[in-house]
């Protein structure tokens, strides 16, 4: 029999030995929190244990502050959630984040992760980080019985969107749901972007800015749309929350990414006819807005390097990227996972990353330092509880995309 004092003094030679990996995350909802659990039971495996940084607040935007030059390793996490591209890469030149190179190298990951993946985890030649998987923003989330009840289609382009929201609204359904969150206002913006002005003008305003393009008539067009929409949604707490009112029949859509898809499992609720239904936002059929999570390790003590690239070498294994993509909803980074096991929407998402247009995601820090994406979010947040005019809301974001520090 183990007694406290026993099981005290493991834990503490587990501590000594570097055997905990505390990791830094944003996935605190009861239907993240099982898709934790994938990893945390894949890394006990590998005789470490992982356990959730404590800091004050959970939301990624909180997370970003845990990692800067100058701060005491010794309160650092030994993994920090966070996104390819971007956002990572101010880290990695102040020299912030453990070089994953040998595992990379020795895997062979560069085999088996997409290019843009692939390309997006490194710096300087250098492996800073380690995808868990590919999500596809640009879904739009439909009840189909509510549809069918009203006797209309669902909308494939925008101005068939604001018939049925019309129509919808004048019999008493929410047209569109969506979440009082500041991101998620960004991730409807963007959809417009994309799918008003396609993949060229989503990259010259959004990946490459260009002030003609963003001064342009379609950017005025994309604003008239988004002031339109507002007269359509209603704001919930969570994004949890919106996927409800939708599966509820409360509401007849919304606009989120892969991991939407939870909710609506949890709830029984059938995927197809008369069930709930995952379509391209309008406009944005061919088209794969894509934001991958990954995990960063800051450099910490030695003792915790080999805990940390336990975590790193696990994630990429092929098990753990289809266990874990099955619980979030997303698909495998890696490519050569199974598919068989995964659902419809994932068979959707897999087969428009294939062959459909790939565009980074700006909501998802995958285009942008964070001085032009946080402002940029504010703003477009600021737009959705006020009256605006669409020219010269057009010019402020020309200021805020093109903004240069030097």
């Amino acid at each position: 029999m183990i007694t406290s004092n026993h099981l005290e003094s493991l834990v503490l030679e587990i501590i000594h030995q570097g055997g905990l990996v505390e990791v830094a995350h944003c996935w605190t909802n009861d239907i993240e929190r099982c898709t934790v659990q994938v990893l945390s039971q894949a890394l006990e495996k590998k005789n470490h244990i992982w356990i959730d940084y404590a800091n004050e607040g959970s939301a990624l935007t909180n997370l970003k502050h845990l990692l800067f030059k100058g701060d005491d390793i010794n309160n650092r996490p030994q993994a920090l959630q966070s996104y390819m591209g971007k956002r990572i890469m101010p880290w990695a030149r102040d020299d912030l984040l453990v070089d994953l190179s040998d595992i990379a190298h020795k895997e062979q990951w560069s085999k088996h992760l997409p290019k843009i993946v692939n390309d997006s985890i490194q710096y300087e030649g250098r492996y800073i980080a380690v995808p868990l998987n590919r999500q596809r923003v640009n879904w739009m989330w439909i009840n189909d019985s509510t549809f069918k009840k009203n006797n209309i289609n669902h909308p494939t382009t925008w101005k068939e969107f604001f018939i049925i929201a019309d129509k919808l609204k004048s019999r008493g359904c929410i047209p569109l749901s969506t979440c009082d969150d500041a991101w998620q206002n960004l991730i409807l913006f963007e959809t417009l972007v994309l799918g008003i002005g396609g993949a060229q003008f989503h990259h010259d305003v959004l990946v490459e800015p260009n002030k003609q393009t963003i001064q342009s008539d379609t950017m005025e067009k994309v604003f008239e749309h988004l002031k339109a929409i507002k007269s359509f949604i209603i704001r919930t707490d969570s994004w949890i929350e919106s996927a409800a009112q939708v599966i509820e029949g409360q509401a007849a859509m919304y606009i989120m990414g892969d991991w939407a898809k939870g909710a609506f499992k949890a709830s029984g609720i059938n995927y197809g006819e008369n069930g709930y239904m995952a379509i391209p936002t309008p406009q944005t059929q061919g088209i794969f807005l894509n934001s991958t999570d990954v995990f960063v390790f800051p450099k910490v003590k030695e003792k915790h390097l080999s805990g940390q690239k336990a975590l790193a070498q696990m994630i990429m294994e092929e098990e753990v990227q289809e266990n874990f993509n099955l619980s979030k909803g997303s698909i495998p980074a890696r490519l050569n996972v199974a598919s068989r096991n995964f659902d419809e929407v994932s068979h959707l998402s897999m087969k428009s990353v294939g062959t459909d247009i790939v565009v980074p995601s700006f909501t998802f820090e995958q285009t942008c330092d964070e001085y032009i994406r946080k402002p940029t979010e504010e703003f477009i947040d600021e737009l959705f509880n006020n009256d605006f005019d669409e020219s010269h809301a057009t010019k402020h974001l020309s200021v805020l995309l093109t903004k240069r520090i030097d």
